[in-house]
């Protein structure tokens, strides 16, 4: 009986899996025309022309996000979830659906889908693949927003490092530095400490083996040693996963680069903001390599233990 159970969990997940792919091929090129946009407009600009011009644009898609959302509340879930590279599986976006729309899912041969026709038009596969299109522009949209957040992060970043000095046509408001114990506002145990270490071990993320005290010690921002990263993207990938779950804070990028928290794998530099801003940015096809998925298995591992 189990093993026929296995069998059917299996065979759902594998055309979750199918469907996945297909929304992936849709998603990427949506994500990479905003970022384009961005890049295109502001690549002769100055500091305060790009941060203004960015400010605009992430305004014009927050807009339009929000009036999605209130047209679609069967997507409510892709707000906490969009990021996740299995979000179609994780999230319970298919749960929300209709009986009639998720036997749509269910029953839909993936080797039917003709990217073209979807070129053509977007909504071509929306009366097969229920709310298919506006899932597609949820989640690109969100992901570009995010990448929007981190870059003017990385921006902001450069600016405060310039001797205190801001210019003042950028306008930015001082805010108070607050000092603070606990910089990832993380409230990690041993047993999720050493679920890290064993996941960072055998993804083979750092230039040596971990310990769960290497873990704490690197959470609390005072590191035992300085770890070189052996693949940017992966670690981004890992301290965006717990983001993303809300177990740290959503600025690790500035907390790892303020504290100097590890060393770059194609330099002999640390990590600053920029270099996690585009290693997360490129974290675009990680569903397909089998580092990222022992990743996503530890991190549900670790989810487990917050009971």
């Amino acid at each position: 009986m189990d093993e026929e159970l296995n069998r059917v969990n299996d065979a759902f997940k594998a055309s979750f899996d199918r469907i996945q792919r297909i929304f992936d091929l849709c998603i990427a090129p949506v994500y990479e025309a905003l970022v384009d946009r961005v890049f295109l407009n502001c690549r002769y600009y100055g500091l305060a022309e790009t941060i203004e011009f960015e400010k605009k644009e992430y305004n014009r898609i927050s807009k339009e996000l929000i009036e999605i959302h209130v047209s679609n509340p069967v997507l409510v879930d892709l707000q906490r979830y969009y990021a996740d590279p299995e979000f179609f599986w994780e999230s319970g976006l298919f749960e929300y659906l209709q009986p009639a729309d998720k036997r749509k899912y269910r029953t839909y041969l993936h080797t039917q889908f003709d990217y073209s026709k979807y070129v053509q038009n977007n909504t071509f596969y929306d009366n097969e693949l229920p709310y298919f299109s506006v899932i597609v522009k949820v989640v690109a949209y969100e992901r570009f927003l995010d990448s929007l957040r981190i870059r003017t992060q990385g921006i902001l970043g450069e600016i405060e490092g310039l001797n205190g000095m801001v210019p003042v046509a950028l306008e930015i408001p001082a805010k108070p530095k607050v000092e603070t114990d606990n910089p990832f506002e993380q409230s990690f145990i041993s047993v999720q400490l050493n679920l890290m270490a064993e996941c960072a071990n055998e993804v083979k993320m750092f230039n040596a083996m971990v310990t769960h005290e290497d873990w704490k010690a690197i959470f609390d921002c005072k590191p035992n040693n300085i770890l070189k990263s052996k693949n940017n993207r992966l670690l981004a990938y890992f301290f965006s996963s717990l983001s993303n779950r809300n177990l740290i804070t959503g600025n690790w990028q500035s907390v790892i680069a303020k504290y100097k928290l590890f060393l770059a794998s194609q330099k002999n530099d640390y990590l600053n903001c920029n270099d996690l801003a585009n290693a997360n940015a490129n974290n675009k096809d990680v569903q397909l390599s089998y580092k990222y998925t022992v990743i996503g298995r530890y991190i549900k591992q670790l989810q487990k233990t917050l009971g």
